[in-house]
């Protein structure tokens, strides 16, 4: 985007966009369609105010049970952006990755690095597929949500885990 459309008033855009997978930070997890975006950019001098929402669907691997499962998402977000040649000496010792997303270079403006964080930042830390998700046997690998297994399970993890120590 160039940021002399941009004016007070405010540049206003909707669409879709698509984003490669290596854009995601899960490293297992991709997106079923385009990202859906409606944003509104608002130039105050050199800061450009960027506010809107976006919506897509992921795809996940659930850290318990390892089976993929889809996650829509729906956020609305506000985000300041600085030029990078605006930063003040104490802001120069901010390292060039650090600021990748909340600086913009020349007269452009990235929209899809904008929508990669957004997306990023909805993305749980740890996905789980449902809340009662039973995830694997430790013993076996049987996917407990799915089927029961023979293994005896009367001894916890954590003991299990403490009794290897007194060892």
């Amino acid at each position: 985007i160039d940021i002399q459309r941009i004016s007070e008033r405010g540049l206003h855009l909707a669409g879709s966009l698509e984003i490669d997978r290596e854009n995601l930070i899960e490293d297992s997890a991709y997106l079923t369609e385009p990202i859906n975006y409606d944003i509104h950019f608002v130039r105050d001098r050199e800061k450009i105010k960027v506010s809107g929402k976006i919506s897509a669907k992921a795809v996940l691997e659930c850290v318990r049970c390892l089976e993929e499962y889809e996650m829509p998402i729906d956020c609305h977000f506000d985000v300041v952006l600085f030029p990078v040649g605006g930063l003040t000496h104490a802001e120069h010792s901010v390292k060039e990755e650090e600021i990748e997303y909340i600086f913009y270079k020349g007269n452009k403006i990235d929209l899809a690095k904008i929508l990669s964080e957004q997306v990023n930042l909805s993305l749980p830390f740890n996905p789980v597929c449902h809340e009662d998700c039973k995830g694997l046997c430790s013993h076996c690998g049987t996917n407990l949500n799915e089927a029961d297994c023979s293994c005896d399970h009367s001894g916890s993890e954590i003991s299990l885990l403490f009794d290897k120590i007194k060892r």
